[in-house]
């Protein structure tokens, strides 16, 4: 991976530097981009200590590589769009709230997917709004069970037998139920009524299958892997 800032220097890290070096190169590219210019010093000065602080932690050092490693290469023009995002009147607190959500994260495997969601944004390929949600559902679902929905999500017996009720909670299945008779005919004396729940991966889901592939995607089987 290779970051890339404008400014007074051109900062360039790859992943076979010490991690804080690593670390250290992201922010300053960022800085050096002027992502920080708009945010009200008083809250740059705090934001930028706290995150000096915490990338010496090392679960946070941990954390802050699977993202990096989800969110791939970052080049020029990704900063210069990190900084107009964080510029915006609207996002005054981009980047202090995408590393207080990298810190957060209860593990290397979630940061990574939170990578792999940031980068899809950046590059436009989803809004705002399905960030948003993909960052509530990676950090409220349990890994184990995120990676159950990234192999299993073709499998309709595995989502009925499993995991179809969690992710219907999480919006990324809609459930439906029906009655459905099993016998030699409706009228039949001896049909029985059953049950039959089917469940169906919704549009975020989808967008959410998207991203998970992208981020693991050595780990999906070819004829199963989602891509744009």
């Amino acid at each position: 991976m290779k970051i890339i800032g404008k400014g007074h220097e051109i900062v360039e890290a790859t992943k076979e530097l010490p991690i804080n070096e690593f670390i250290d190169c992201f922010i300053k590219a960022a800085i050096n981009v002027g992502a920080l210019d708009n945010v009200p010093i008083a809250s740059t000065i705090v934001g930028l200590s706290k995150t000096y602080r915490r990338y010496k932690e090392e679960r946070f050092k941990k954390n802050f590589r699977g993202f990096l490693d989800g969110a791939g290469e970052m080049s020029e023009d990704n900063l210069e769009k990190i900084r107009k995002i964080s510029s915006s009147p609207d996002e005054p607190h981009f980047l202090e709230s995408l590393i207080e959500t990298i810190e957060s994260s209860e593990s290397e495997q979630k940061t990574k997917i939170l990578g792999a969601a940031f980068r899809r944004f950046i590059d436009g390929r989803i809004d705002r709004p399905i960030l948003t949600d993909q960052i509530r559902i990676t950090k409220s679902m349990y890994i184990v069970d995120i990676f159950h929905l990234m192999h299993g999500y073709h499998n309709d017996h595995f989502l009925e037998d499993r995991i179809g009720d969690v992710l219907v909670n999480h919006h990324i299945c809609k459930r439906s139920i029906r009655l459905v008779h099993e016998g030699k005919g409706f009228f039949d004396k001896n049909t029985e009524p059953n049950i039959k729940i089917k469940y169906e991966i919704t549009p975020i889901g989808q967008q959410y299958l998207i991203t998970l592939h992208a981020a693991y995607r050595d780990k999906i089987e070819e004829k199963y892997l989602l891509i744009e």
